[in-house]
This record gives C-alpha cells, sequence and structure tokens, in this order.
C-alpha cells in the first residue's frame, strides 16, 4: 500500500509499530516492509510480507507488461476460422427457429402426443390443433414447453394451445379453476368446521369450569385439551365437554406424547 504524506510532505506512519529485531512495521494483526520505490510509478509503499510484490496498488500491477500480456492472453479464447463460427451458428439457432421462437417437430412431438394432435409441415416445424376451434397451427417454442411441462406432471397448469388471442378468450376452460376458491377437498384448512376465534371461546370455557387448575396435577392451567381430537372428531370441536384444563407440563405429557403424538393422531384415536 501506498504511505500517505502528511500537510508537511512527509510520510505519515503514526498507524504502524516498528519492529527492530525482524526490521517490519505492524499495523493491527499484518506485518509489512517498506519499499522505497514501485517499479510502475517509483513512490515509495508498505509490500505486505504475506504478498511479495513489486508495484504499490492494484492500479500499477495492471500497468506491469507481465500481468497486460497474462489477461489479453485470458481474454483470447479459441481463435476459430469464419467456417468454424457460420458452422456453430448454424447448430446453435437451429435454422432459427430458437430466435424466432419455432418448435420443431423432432424435439416436441413425442412429448405431446399422448394429449395433442401433432403433425409435421413442410419447414420441419411442428403443427397442433386448436383446443377450441380444432385448427392446425404452429404454436410458440415456449408454449409447446409449458404444455409438456403439465403433461409431464411438472406443474399444475394445463396452458392449452390455442390458435389465436380470441380462441384463448372464448374458451370455456381458459383460466378456470376445478374448484372454487376456499371449496378445494384436498386442503385440509379449507373444510374446517370452526374458526379461531370460536375455539378461544371454548377454551376460555373449559379454563373457566376448571376454575384455572389443571385437572391432572391441580397446578395453574393455561391449556384446554380436546379430548377427541378435533382433527379427528371435528363435530365434538367446540363442546365443553370433550375439553380438559391442563398445565403445559401435563398438556405436553397426556395431550401429545405417546400414543396421542401428532405424528399417530390420524391412525388412533386418544
Amino acid at each position: 500500500m501506498k504511505i500517505n504524506c502528511g500537510t508537511d510532505g512527509l510520510e505519515n506512519l503514526d498507524d504502524f509499530s516498528y519492529i527492530f529485531k525482524r526490521d517490519v512495521y505492524r499495523r493491527g494483526a499484518l506485518y509489512y516492509e517498506f519499499r522505497p520505490k514501485c517499479e510502475v510509478c517509483g513512490s515509495s509503499f508498505f509490500m505486505r510480507i504475506s504478498y511479495p510484490t513489486s508495484v504499490c496498488s492494484c492500479k500499477c500491477s495492471n500497468r506491469l507488461e507481465s500481468v497486460r500480456i497474462k489477461i489479453s492472453s485470458s481474454l483470447k479464447g479459441i481463435k476459430r476460422s469464419n467456417e468454424e463460427k457460420i458452422a456453430i451458428s448454424k447448430r446453435m439457432s437451429k435454422g432459427g427457429v430458437v430466435k424466432n421462437n419455432l418448435p420443431l417437430f423432432d424435439t416436441y412431438a413425442k412429448q405431446l402426443v399422448q394429449v395433442e394432435s401433432v403433425r409435421r409441415n413442410s419447414n420441419n416445424l411442428l403443427e397442433v390443433k386448436c383446443t377450441l376451434c380444432n385448427k392446425w397451427f404452429v404454436p410458440k417454442r415456449t408454449a409447446v414447453e409449458a404444455r409438456a411441462q403439465f403433461i409431464k406432471g411438472n406443474v399444475v397448469s394445463e396452458s392449452k394451445l390455442y390458435c389465436s388471442e380470441a380462441c384463448k378468450y372464448n374458451c370455456s376452460v381458459f383460466n378456470k379453476h376445478k374448484y372454487i376458491a376456499g371449496k378445494n377437498p384436498r386442503k385440509s384448512r379449507n373444510t374446517s368446521y370452526y374458526s379461531e376465534s370460536q375455539l378461544r371461546t371454548w377454551s376460555k370455557e373449559v379454563l373457566k369450569r376448571a376454575n384455572y387448575k389443571c385437572e391432572y396435577c391441580g397446578e395453574k392451567a393455561k391449556h384446554a385439551h380436546h379430548i377427541k381430537p378435533k382433527k379427528l372428531e371435528p363435530f365434538y370441536a367446540l363442546d365443553p365437554d370433550n375439553g380438559i384444563a391442563c398445565c403445559v407440563h401435563c398438556h405436553y405429557k397426556f395431550g401429545h406424547s405417546g400414543d396421542c403424538a401428532t405424528i399417530n393422531i390420524a391412525s388412533k384415536a386418544c
């Protein structure tokens, strides 16, 4: 690093301490050696002992001829002739279909043939039938990939193929869901027979009935536990007779351990 100079033009070494035995300077946990001249700019600098160098900074390092040659050689890469460049361009672009967002028949036909009618056109592109009007057309490559992902089971959206925006928005199933919001039977949170506020009211009633004492050990009760699990018997979830007041320790010991553990509740009632 370069040595800063004060207003008097003298080198400022207040941050460094000199160690006579080793003839080095120390700042914090790092050790430096004094170098009177940078190879590039000629100014004096401190060289970190763990990183020996002949320049004072990265800026000067980039001006070294050896470094510039090394950087230049790393950026050159592989030299190719014009014929090789043209061949690579054709191979990578697949005749322009990637650039124009067009699907090749050989690439996507096998992925769609299970559920879609497909055929090859004169340009070796994939043609499919429109979902609404059954007209043959060439879809976008991105649309075909999205449809293929649904067929493979990787996504939920069907991504049906339409020949035009008019067919898409006139289709009766476009942008529709199998179940309306809150009525999907696969999601247990949508089939709840009680609300959180109702459960809080039930809990207060159970604790009040037991005079806020644990019915197992007699300590102060803070929790209300369902005797019949509400996931297995939702009809009794708000019945005060199905509740028992308990402390934190007894709630876990008698209510959520052993056969009554959450992992076992689905197979055996407690």
